[in-house]
């Protein structure tokens, strides 16, 4: 019985690696295939290339069989490269460095991720790539222990995670996406309003929160800010707020103390912190989360274990964030705090103490008094008020619910079900797997807390994710996911503690203090079983395999016919956008000139209005243009969505009709409606009956360039005869 059990996970290895390299091969074929003329369609380099591939991956395969299946005839091999690795000194660290970043290198930072997208050549370089990141990790006569191997793939996948928030870092001057560009509009309105041609006395509203004006704005604050720098911020703001919730989190007090242990059990206690805010931030950007709710979270998480009268305004302060940020969150925090304190709280006899509940109910009363009271006074003093409760019934009730992008629907592949499924399996097993081992004892109450707290923040982020313009993700589970990694804290904590023996303990904490980390059961622990071993690879890998496969370079388009042969587009007028490239620099300096041509001859004739592309005047592309601050796209798609367009959208008409703009800057407007079978069928329908086709019986486009999402409308002599009228109302 044992030899079967033991037997079975190695055949699905060899399995799924015999697959992996199947697939590889048949990928690399492909780009191989229609290079030249040799040996059927084969160019003489990517013949030689595509068949040296195929004879390592037989060898590669041939040393998994003999790995699974005879192990001892790969000790010679094993000894060479562990006495490799020991002379290698300075390089060691080097070359880890260099596994780590090899696939984000690779795929984002070179052309070949355009021409690589299949999972078989990525997944196959990933896995290599960590492999040996493992082998530069170990010391001693092992090649490669399992301690290792987790802590790989964990910075591994760190590293392809955190590519994503950085890939949009470039000094192109066009949007970037759909509402990209007039994002970066909306955060400079805090802080850069200067840069604007606007009355000093009137009031610009972006489309956006105080809260995340103040994260995304802050560098604003420096005059000289180029659209550059301000997408490396946003970069960095997708990755370090992460980070630093999962070091609030999975920091604990005794880490405090642990200058009383040995220095190696200190470095260790501090590396392994580390490694738990990486893999914080790598479960939640599977969201991902917007960065003020992390903030306000790991406030909580700091709040937590604390004395009271420190606690207390902490909460307050996370809940105000929270609700300032956006209205849906304002009760995140207090039920996170209450959540924490009753589960994480000690028994006695298998009861609560009354001092518990009281502490609980304290800090969920504070980050309540946070995100309901103090923005209610802050609004008050302000004139402008605050209804967050009645917003949130609002906001449900003004726009329809799209049930069926909850399942599986060309808007989001495997719907918002499937894919949370996904994204939390891993954690739940662990967690689990946890309480199964009593490494997390809990009580009736402390386990209603949690469900009940989780259950909640599921039906509000399912709910969310079903409004129209939702469902294209998870980030509305962003409450959801926060109280997951809360309850990976509580574990931690838990399993977090060895003891000393009296002889080493300070008298001022007492005998039983606890200094550092012991995870037995999840590093070192030899009867943690292949299956437990596969699940902590996925909780540290998964979520950054979606990532690996939307890798690909920012790169301009002047390389475009060899990117197309090798990417097989076999269309000679193939626009550079479907692999992903953004239009040849030349093209780029042209469509700026014409850009500020169009708009410096229609001031001299009315106002001109960047519906789209506010960038533009942000970052000082063009100049010396006043403002036109409403119908900015995103609002005007907002209320489309909703069921007060028709209180809306008159006044847009009949400046539309009278011609009050002489230039409208906007993406190419389109009729065609759609329906489910469609990405966003829905929202594209709300915008084209209430904005397109409007705007279309009164203007018409007096330039398009698709591959900029950019059109420049000008107004039409007499009514469009294509116009369907009356307008909507």
């Amino acid at each position: 019985m044992s030899s079967n059990k033991n037997s079975l996970p190695r055949l699905l290895a060899v399995l799924l690696s015999a697959a992996l390299l199947t697939q590889a091969c048949l990928e690399l074929n492909r780009v191989a295939w229609g290079t030249g003329i040799w040996l059927g369609e084969y160019s003489p380099k990517w013949a030689i290339g595509f068949f040296g591939f195929v004879l390592l991956s037989l060898g590669l395969f041939a040393s998994i069989l003999t790995l699974a299946w005879a192990p001892r005839r790969l000790d010679p091999a094993r000894a060479a490269l562990t006495r490799l690795r020991s002379r290698l000194g300075f390089l060691r660290w080097v070359s880890a460095v260099v596994f780590a970043l090899a696939p984000v290198i690779l795929f984002q930072y070179t052309s070949w991720g355009v021409v690589f997208t299949g999972f078989g050549i990525r997944l196959l370089v990933w896995i290599l790539s960590t492999l040996g990141l493992a082998v530069m990790l170990g010391r001693g006569d092992a090649l490669l222990v399992w301690k290792d191997a987790l802590v790989a793939a964990l910075v591994s996948s760190a590293v392809v995670g955190a590519s994503i928030p950085l890939a949009g870092v470039t000094s192109y001057p066009f949007s970037l996406g759909w509402s990209e560009g007039n994002r970066l509009w909306d955060y400079s309105i805090l802080f850069g309003r200067e840069r604007y041609v606007f009355p000093a006395d009137s009031q610009l509203t972006p489309f956006l929160d105080v809260g995340r004006q103040l994260i995304g704005g802050l560098p604003f604050l420096y005059p000289g800010l180029t659209i550059f720098q301000e997408r490396l911020w946003l970069g960095l703001m997708g990755i370090v707020p992460y980070v630093l919730l999962g070091l609030c989190v999975f920091y604990l007090p005794q880490y405090r103390k642990i200058y009383l242990a040995p220095r190696g059990n200190m470095n260790v206690a501090v590396l392994t912190w580390l490694l738990t805010g990486l893999w914080g931030f790598l479960f939640l950007r599977q969201g991902p989360i917007h960065s003020p709710l992390l903030f306000s979270a790991a406030v909580v998480a700091l709040a937590w274990r604390r004395p009271l009268w420190l606690s207390l305004p902490l909460l307050a302060a996370a809940g105000y964030f929270a609700a300032v940020s956006r209205f849906t969150w304002s009760f995140a925090p207090a039920m996170w705090a209450g959540m924490l304190w009753l589960a994480s709280a000690g028994l006695e006899n298998g009861r609560l103490a009354a001092r518990d509940w009281g502490r609980a109910i304290l800090l969920g009363l504070a980050g309540l008094v946070g995100g309901l009271l103090l923005p209610q006074l802050t609004g008050l003093l302000a004139g402008t008020g605050n209804a967050s409760v009645t917003q949130a019934a609002e906001s449900v009730g003004r726009q329809p619910l799209l049930w069926y992008r909850l399942l599986p629907n060309s808007t989001y592949n495997l719907g918002i079900l499937v894919n949370l499924v996904i994204a939390i399996t891993p954690l739940v097993i662990v967690l689990l797997f946890a309480v199964r081992q009593r490494l997390w004892t809990l009580n009736l109450w402390q386990r209603l807390a949690i469900l009940g707290v989780l259950t909640a923040f599921l039906v509000v982020g399912l709910v969310a994710s079903t409004k129209i313009g939702g469902g294209g993700d998870l980030h509305n589970m962003d409450m959801f996911l926060i109280g997951l990694l809360f309850c990976a804290g509580m574990v931690w904590e838990k399993t977090d503690r060895v003891h000393l023996e009296p002889a080493q303990s300070d008298s001022h904490f007492g005998s039983d203090c606890h200094f550092a980390p012991a995870r037995s059961w999840l590093t070192e622990d030899a009867s943690l079983s292949a299956w437990m071993r596969v699940v902590l690879i996925l909780l540290v890998a998964l979520p950054a395999y979606g990532t690996l496969l939307r890798l690909r370079p920012l790169l301009y388009a002047d390389d475009f016919n060899r990117l197309k042969v090798l990417a097989d587009v076999e269309d000679p007028y193939a626009d550079p956008r479907i692999l992903g490239l953004l239009p040849p620099r030349d093209e780029v300096d042209n469509t700026l000139d014409l850009v500020r041509e169009y708009v410096a001859n229609a001031q001299s004739k009315g106002d001109v209005l960047f519906m789209d592309q506010r960038q533009l005047l942000t970052f000082g592309y063009v100049k010396d243009v006043p403002l036109i601050a409403e119908y900015e796209k995103k609002y005007l798609m907002d209320q489309a969505m909703g069921e007060t367009a028709a209180v809306t959208f008159p006044a847009f008409y009949r400046d539309l009709e009278a011609h009050r703009f002489a230039l409208i800057i906007s993406d190419p407007l389109r009729l065609p409606i759609k329906d489910s079978d469609y990405s966003f069928g829905e929202e594209n329908n709300a915008w084209v009956k209430w904005v397109a086709a409007p705007i279309l019986c009164y203007y018409e486009p007096a330039v398009t360039l698709e591959e900029f999402k950019l059109q420049l409308l000008v107004p039409l002599e007499t009514v469009s005869p294509d116009c369907v009228m009356p307008l909507p109302q």
